[in-house]
């Protein structure tokens, strides 16, 4: 159990790793980044002491409300482009979750072996983490908008929906 807390410490560590670059990236800053740092190490450590790996739905959507008030907090952004971009992170984390454990389902002949395989854990962990801060990382670099400028909210949606659709599709033919 407590390596099992120390895994799930370390990937929160690394999903606020990712959403600060993605935010840096993203928004221009408001506040020092020493308030930016506190932001972030409360935000997370609430959504490590309240989460629950079964049940998703809490998860969720505790992860997009501590961004959405991160963001807003420490960056000036509006609150609907703080929606959608929690959203989509949110979105991006789910799938390549759902991947990696389908692919770590064919190793370990188990879909549910994160569960309880510790081994299997620490596989999902790290390659669901690497996966997602790539996508975050790419996708920021793709829509990197003029600081100065509010963001094209469009472009935004259609980043949204379009990993959505084809998710859909995937999940269809599995």
């Amino acid at each position: 159990m407590m390596f099992e807390n120390l895994c799930y410490a370390v990937v929160f560590l690394a999903e606020a790793m990712t959403a600060k670059l993605y935010f840096d990236l993203l928004f221009e800053k408001k506040k020092k980044n020493s308030f930016i740092h506190l932001c972030f190490l409360i935000g997370y450590f609430i959504l490590f002491s309240i989460f629950d790996s079964t049940v998703f739905i809490v998860n969720a959507a505790s992860f997009v409300i501590v961004n959405v008030v991160i963001i807003l907090l420490s960056y000036k952004c509006g609150i609907f482009t703080a929606i959608l971009h929690t959203l989509y992170m949110t979105f991006i984390m789910s799938c390549t979750e759902y991947l990696v454990v389908l692919f770590l389902t064919a190793i370990f002949k188990d879909y549910a072996a994160y569960t309880y395989n510790f081994v299997a854990m620490v596989s999902f962990s790290i390659l669901s983490k690497i996966i997602y801060f790539l996508v975050i990382v790419i996708t920021a670099k793709v829509i990197k908008p003029n600081k100065k400028e509010e963001k094209n909210l469009i472009t935004i949606l259609l980043f949204c929906i379009l990993p959505l659709a084809s998710t859909t599709i995937v999940v269809s033919f599995v």
